[in-house]
C-alpha cells in the first residue's frame, strides 16, 4: 500500500507545477519580455513628445487663379507635439498627437506694379491627429489616420509700390472676416496623413510622414460683391512630408 501512495503523492504534488508549465510556457514567458522592451503589450498607454522638419507646398488647379503667377514650390518648416500610443493588442492599437505645426510654400506671385516675384506663404497650425491605425511589429510602425488643423496665423511676403518686400498679414483673415477686400485663408483644414516610424528599446523613435490636405483653404464668398463671378470652390490644397524625432516616456 505504501509503495502506491508514494507514486500517487508526488504525482498529485507535481501537477500544479505541470499545470504552470503548461499555461505559461517558455515562449510566452519569452514573448511577455519582448513585450517590455518593444512597448507593445496590449492595453498600454505610452506618452512621448515629437520634434522635426517639415518639407511643404501647395498642390490644385487654382494655384494661379489666386495667386496670379507660376506654380507652387516646396519650402521647409518644423513641427513639434506631443504622442499618446495605445496598443489594442500585440500588433494593432491607435496613435494620437497633438502638433504645432508651422509650413511654408514658395510661391510666384505678380500684380498691377510689380513683375512676377517670388515670395513665401507662411502658416501656423494647430494640428489633431485624433486616431491613427497604426501596426507594429516589434519596434517598426506603420500608422495612418485623418487630421484637423486649426489656423493660428499666417502671412505672405508681397511687393509694395516701391518693389520693397513687406510682410502681408491680411491673407489670414480681419477679425470680423468680411471679405472686404480679397480672398483669405480658411480656419481649419483636414485630410490624411500616413507615416512609418521605428522605435527603439531606449525610448527614442524617428518616423517618416506624408500629409495630404483635402479641404480648400482659401476663402472667397464675397467674390460677387468685387466683380467676380466665381461661386464655386476654390481649389487649393495643403500636402507636405515630414521627418521626426521623438522620444517616448516609459
Amino acid at each position: 500500500m505504501n509503495r502506491l501512495l508514494k507514486p500517487l503523492l508526488l504525482l498529485v504534488l507535481s501537477a500544479p507545477c505541470a499545470a504552470q508549465d503548461t499555461a505559461y510556457p517558455a515562449g510566452n514567458r519569452t514573448t511577455n519580455i519582448d513585450f517590455e522592451k518593444t512597448g507593445t503589450e496590449p492595453g498600454r498607454l505610452s506618452v512621448g513628445i515629437i520634434a522635426g522638419l517639415n518639407y511643404s507646398g501647395l498642390y490644385g488647379k487654382d494655384l494661379a487663379y489666386v495667386f496670379g503667377a507660376g506654380p507652387a514650390g516646396n519650402k521647409t518648416g518644423y513641427h513639434i507635439g506631443l504622442v499618446l500610443d495605445h496598443n489594442i493588442t500585440a500588433h494593432f492599437g491607435l496613435k494620437h498627437a497633438l502638433l504645432f505645426n508651422h509650413i511654408q510654400a514658395s510661391l510666384t506671385l505678380s500684380d498691377s506694379i510689380n513683375s512676377p516675384y517670388n515670395s513665401v506663404l507662411k502658416m501656423s497650425y494647430l494640428e489633431l491627429q485624433p486616431a491613427n491605425i497604426t501596426y507594429r511589429l516589434k519596434g517598426l510602425q506603420v500608422y495612418a489616420g485623418p487630421y484637423l488643423s486649426a489656423l493660428l496665423s499666417a502671412a505672405i511676403n508681397r511687393k509694395d509700390e516701391q518693389g520693397r518686400y513687406f510682410s502681408d498679414k491680411s491673407i489670414y483673415g480681419t477679425p470680423g472676416d468680411n471679405e472686404s477686400k480679397d480672398k483669405y485663408l480658411q480656419k481649419f483644414d483636414c485630410g490624411l496623413h500616413a507615416g512609418l516610424a521605428y522605435r527603439f528599446d531606449f525610448g527614442l523613435s524617428l518616423s517618416a510622414g506624408y500629409s495630404l490636405g483635402l479641404t480648400d483653404i482659401i476663402q472667397y464668398a464675397n467674390s460677387y460683391t468685387l466683380g467676380d463671378n466665381r461661386n464655386d470652390n476654390i481649389r487649393v490644397y495643403n500636402r507636405g512630408c515630414r521627418l521626426s524625432i521623438g522620444y517616448t516616456f516609459r
